[in-house]
């Protein structure tokens, strides 16, 4: 005969419970290459190049990402100046231009901040200023009206084709929905830490495209805002105190089933 007594029953009950509490809030990220180390490049090497979503002619192409301009005609993605970069190594921070511009070869930046606080091998520089380069991914399988936090790392920085103060920040938009950075204002040459943000927005539909966009200033004078580690995740999950009152809930009813049957037992 099983003798289920109170005390083991107890311990179950919070052995189970306390499983439930520490796996909420655990979401798989929704974002694709949020690191940028998927690409396909026809520089010297196959190395990081500039990004005009081709494999020809000395482009880069990002998988699952798509480099846009916000202006119009006569502007076109090559005017973006977007490039996929090395973060640590010999190569860091250099840039390829493809043959057909007309700063063909390799420019870098006046100094930079170094490697990413993941440790991710990769970045995007956008240019900031006149171009206004974006950068976007539409992510599907969403709940409308959901939370979903975006997180990523931003730094301020500037090519070598330019000196002078500059400011740099992100606007980053999800769905309708659009949130900003700080302004980072630096010094001509110079270059920001690495700064880890993190926005939280709310699904406008089942589908919906995250997009970020380096605004900087003044003209003339080209702020670059570099990007990496980018990351979603679902927010609008039950409380821990919610999930863990269901299970306690649960396991009392099946401790008082099981004490039954055994007093049914004995008797």
């Amino acid at each position: 005969m099983v003798n289920f007594s109170s005390r083991k029953i107890v311990s179950g009950i919070v052995a189970i419970a306390l499983v439930l509490s520490s796996s909420v809030g655990i979401q798989a990220g929704l974002i694709s290459n949020g690191d940028f180390s998927q690409f396909t490049s026809s520089a010297p090497g196959g190395g990081p190049t500039q990004i005009n979503n081709t494999s020809t002619g000395g482009y880069a192409s990002l998988k699952d990402w798509t480099v846009g301009i916000n202006l119009g005609a006569p502007f076109t993605v090559l005017n973006a100046y977007s490039f996929i970069t090395q973060t640590t190594g010999p190569n860091a921070y250099t840039f390829y231009y493809p043959t057909l511009q007309p700063h063909a070869g390799t420019i870098g930046l006046w100094s930079n901040p170094g490697a990413t606080p993941s440790g991710q091998p990769y970045a995007v520089t956008l240019d900031g200023y006149e171009k206004a380069a974006t950068l976007s991914q539409t992510l599907t399988g969403l709940t409308p009206n959901a939370s979903y936090n975006v997180t990523f790392d931003w730094a301020a920085v500037q090519y070598t084709t330019a000196t002078g103060q500059f400011s740099e920040q992100f606007q980053v938009s999800f769905g309708k929905s659009s949130q900003t950075t700080a302004v980072e204002t630096i010094a001509s040459k110079g270059h920001s830490n690495w700064i880890s943000e993190s926005f939280t927005f709310k699904a406008d539909a089942t589908s919906d495209t995250l997009t970020f966009l380096s605004l900087g200033s003044p003209a003339g004078v080209p702020p670059v805002g570099l990007l990496s580690n980018v990351n979603v995740v679902a927010t609008s999950v039950p409380e821990p105190s919610t999930m863990l009152m269901l299970g306690l809930g649960g396991l009392c009813i099946v401790g008082v089933k099981l004490r039954r049957n055994r007093l049914a037992i004995v008797a």
